[in-house]
């Protein structure tokens, strides 16, 4: 009993320290937070479409405000 009160004290301290989002995301960051596929992602970077990304050395880069604004353009309101 006392483990398990020890590790609920642990998942409460690290809850409540305030969370760090990150500015740029990897590949695999960048499909959770689209939903779009890892491989999706990496044929529209291929194809020069989808979001805009960065090159750090051979690594790719995504800023999340790109993301953002990638899934933003093509939003459609309801009729009504």
């Amino acid at each position: 009993m006392e483990d398990i009160r020890h590790a609920l004290a642990r998942i409460e301290a690290q809850l409540a320290r305030p969370q760090v989002v990150p500015e740029y995301l990897d590949t695999a960051g960048a499909s959770v937070l689209t939903g779009i596929p890892v491989q999706g992602l990496e044929i529209m970077r291929t194809r020069r479409q989808g979001p805009v990304f960065l090159k750090v050395g051979r690594s790719v880069r995504y800023a999340v405000k790109d993301l953002r604004a990638f899934m933003e353009q093509d939003r459609h309101e309801p009729l009504a």
